[in-house]
C-alpha cells in the first residue's frame, strides 16, 4: 500500500499504518515489492504526517522462543534476547524507527521525518471484543466483489456534453476507471441495454467472471472496452428490466469462494437541465 502512495503525486489518501511504517516511508527506505530499493529522503512537501488520535496505542511486538528448538538454537536465541534489552539492542530498535521501554526518544523518530517523538500512546492491549469487531469489518472488506456493469446505451445517452464528448463516452470512462479499481480476485461484467433496435435490448458483450479471464482470446478488461468503443446508443430505455435481470444474474453464485458480494450498478446520466 505505502509502495503505491509513492508512486502517487501528493495529496495522498489518509491511512491507518504503523509509526514506523510512516517513518521508513518518509526516510525512503525500501518498502518491498516494487518498492524494493530506497529512494532517499522526501521532501517536507512529500512526506506522510502522522496523527495520532486519542486513543492511539502501541504495537505489542513480542520476542518469542520456539520450545521445539534443538539447544544450539535456544542458545543463539537467548543470545538475541539478551542483546535486545542491551544498551546496544535498544539503540537499535530506536534506530529502525520502535519506542525501546524507557529509552530517550530522538532521530530518526522526529518531526522532521513526519512523526512526533512526544506523542503518547496507550500501553494497555486493545479490547478482545475489538479486535474481533476490526477482524470481521477486514474480512467484510476483503470478500470477493461481483460486479455487473450494466450501461444505459440508448438515443439520449448520445447527447453532448462538455469537451465535445456525449453522455455515452463519459460513462464508458467511469466503467473503464471502475475496471481498474477492481482486486485481481474480483468479478465483473458488462451489459449495454436499449431498446428499439435490431437485436435483444439487453446485450451482454463480457459475461460476468474472473477480472483476469480471458473473453474471446482478450483480458474482460479489454473485451469490455472494445463493446464500449464500437457501441453507438439508439433506442429506449428498459431501465427496470436492466435493474431486475441485473440483480438476478449477479446475485448467482460466484467461481470461487462463498458467500458472495455483488453489485449491480447502472449508469445512466440523467437528462441535461
Amino acid at each position: 500500500m505505502l509502495c503505491r502512495q509513492r508512486e502517487l503525486t501528493p495529496p495522498r489518501n489518509s491511512m491507518i499504518v504503523s509509526e514506523q511504517a510512516v517513518l521508513r516511508f518518509n526516510t525512503g527506505a525500501p518498502l518491498g515489492g516494487r518498492c524494493a530499493a530506497g529512494t532517499g529522503r522526501l521532501s517536507s512537501q512529500e512526506q506522510l504526517k502522522a496523527f495520532y488520535p486519542s486513543d492511539t496505542r502501541g504495537l505489542d511486538i513480542r520476542f518469542a522462543r520456539l520450545s521445539w528448538s534443538d539447544a544450539s538454537q535456544g542458545r543463539a536465541a537467548a543470545r538475541f534476547g539478551d542483546w535486545l534489552v542491551s544498551d546496544d539492542g535498544q539503540q537499535t530498535l530506536l534506530a529502525v524507527g520502535l519506542r525501546p521501554n524507557g529509552v530517550t526518544i530522538r532521530d530518526p523518530l522526529s518531526e522532521q521525518n513526519g512523526v512526533l517523538p512526544g506523542a503518547t500512546v496507550k500501553d494497555d492491549p486493545v479490547p478482545l471484543e475489538a479486535l474481533r469487531a476490526a477482524m470481521r469489518q477486514y474480512d467484510l472488506a476483503h470478500r470477493q466483489g461481483r460486479v455487473l456493469l450494466a450501461l444505459d446505451a440508448s438515443g439520449s445517452m448520445g447527447a453532448a456534453v462538455d469537451n465535445g464528448q456525449t453522455r455515452f463516452t463519459v460513462a464508458g470512462e467511469g466503467v473503464r476507471r471502475a475496471i481498474e479499481l477492481m482486486g485481481q480476485h474480483d468479478e465483473f461484467g458488462l451489459w449495454l441495454f436499449a431498446s428499439g433496435r435490431v437485436g435483444a435490448a439487453i446485450q451482454e458483450p463480457v459475461p460476468i467472471g474472473p477480472r483476469d479471464g480471458p473473453v474471446k482470446g482478450v483480458s474482460r478488461r479489454d473485451a469490455a472496452v472494445a463493446a464500449l468503443s464500437r457501441t453507438t446508443p439508439a433506442g429506449g430505455t428498459p431501465l427496470l428490466r436492466a435493474i431486475r435481470d441485473g440483480v438476478a444474474r449477479s446475485g448467482r453464485a460466484t467461481t470461487r469462494g462463498s458467500g458472495p458480494s455483488w453489485c449491480s450498478a447502472t449508469a445512466k446520466t440523467p437528462p441535461a437541465g
